[in-house]
């Protein structure tokens, strides 16, 4: 009696297991065909012609024409993010963030779309950040793109002027999750109030009084009026 018993167990398991095994097949089958449909549908068809590394590109070096080229893939073996071949004014000219290997499709956020702000400074100008806050930065309404004068107290406690008609290349305010605090005035709306450093340009005889005066003082920033660059 228990060995009859104990074969109908097996049996049952046995076909538990069987259908079970089928089950997850017919899922994964079905998970594959909708993921091949979609890319299908994405890319337009069983191919797809995308932007290609001709040779390693390492992080942080320029992608130049001589350096990528169009290929057809199949769209089953893309990545998700593939940049295709009308997209190359979005690659060419811009930096990587991450080692590209030859032969490997270039991929949306492996690449630094945006351009540096360091590409700005003219020839003979240099880019200086300095620590400020918000009672030197203009109460906190310096913005990107405007010009302002740099003045910091000489050895007798007067101001001097240390560069003017700079541009602010960019600022920092601190990350504490929050939205900034603002405030109204002269300068518009809506200026951050929690300002920790700026980035200007400068002439390149200046940037070294700069920083100095920054390191040993206090670097002020004041405004005359003019127009925004941005």
């Amino acid at each position: 009696m228990k060995q009859r018993t104990r074969t109908v167990v097996s049996g049952v398991c046995g076909i538990v297991a069987a259908v079970s095994l089928a089950l997850f097949l017919h899922q994964t089958a079905t998970a594959s065909e909708r993921a091949k449909a979609q890319l299908l549908n994405r890319f337009g068809g069983s191919t797809a012609e995308v932007l290609v590394a001709t040779k390693t590109i390492y992080a942080g070096e320029k992608v130049v024409e001589g350096s990528i080229a169009s290929q057809n893939w199949p769209s089953i073996l893309l990545p998700e993010d593939p940049y295709l071949r009308s997209e190359s004014n979005k690659v060419i000219g811009h930096s990587a963030n991450s080692i590209i290997l030859a032969g490997e499709p270039l991929r949306v956020g492996r690449i630094d779309e945006a351009a540096s702000i360091l590409e700005s400074v003219p020839i003979g100008m240099q880019a200086v950040t300095i620590p400020t806050d918000p009672i030197r930065a203009l109460g906190g309404a310096v913005r990107v793109g405007m010009r302002v004068d740099l003045l910091c107290p000489n050895t007798t406690g007067t101001m001097e002027v240390l560069a003017r008609d700079v541009v602010v290349l960019a600022l920092s305010t601190e990350d504490s999750g929050e939205e900034a605090a603002t405030t109204t005035g002269l300068l518009g709306a809506g200026a951050a109030q929690d300002i920790r450093w700026i980035t200007v340009c400068v002439e390149g005889e200046l940037a070294q009084q700069v920083v100095t005066a920054a390191t040993i003082g206090k670097v002020y920033l004041t405004y005359s009026g003019q127009a925004y660059e941005g």
